[in-house]
């Protein structure tokens, strides 16, 4: 993937969100 990079900063945040809102159980944490 070309945006890893980036790609690790948003899931990165997605992955907290993840944790505090189950609704959001559909972003998986990488």
């Amino acid at each position: 993937m070309l945006a890893t990079a980036r790609h690790e900063s948003v899931s990165s945040w997605r992955c907290s969100l993840r944790l505090a809102k189950p609704s959001l159980s559909e972003q998986h944490c990488d």
